[in-house]
C-alpha cells in the first residue's frame, strides 16, 4: 500500500521510518552503541573523580582504602576496555 508524505514522497504507511522513500540514518538494523559506549566512559570517570575527591575529604581506614584502591583499578581497567570497544565500533561504522 503506498503513501505520499507532505514532501511527495512515496512509501509505505507502516512502521516510523517506512514511510518514507529513505532510510533511517543507521539503516544496518543493529543497535546504535556509539552513545551508550560514551555514557558508560563518563560515568566510570565521574566515579573515578567521586572516589578521589573522597579520599582527599575523609580519612580511611585499611580496609577502606583498599576497597577504594581496587574500585579505582576497576574502574580505570573498564575505561580502557569501552575505549577499546568505542573505537571498534567507529572503525566498524567507518566514522
Amino acid at each position: 500500500m503506498g503513501y505520499t508524505g507532505p514532501d511527495g514522497a512515496v512509501g509505505r504507511q507502516a512502521g516510523p521510518w517506512s514511510c518514507w522513500s529513505e532510510k533511517p540514518p543507521d539503516s544496518s538494523g543493529g543497535v546504535v552503541t556509539r552513545p551508550f559506549l560514551t555514557i558508560a566512559i563518563i560515568s566510570s570517570v565521574r566515579r573515578i573523580l567521586s572516589v578521589s575527591a573522597q579520599f582527599s575529604l575523609e580519612e580511611l581506614s585499611n580496609e577502606q582504602f583498599n576497597h577504594a584502591i581496587i574500585e579505582l583499578g576497576a574502574e580505570g581497567s573498564l575505561i580502557l576496555i569501552v575505549a577499546i570497544a568505542l573505537f571498534l565500533v567507529s572503525r566498524r561504522e567507518g566514522g
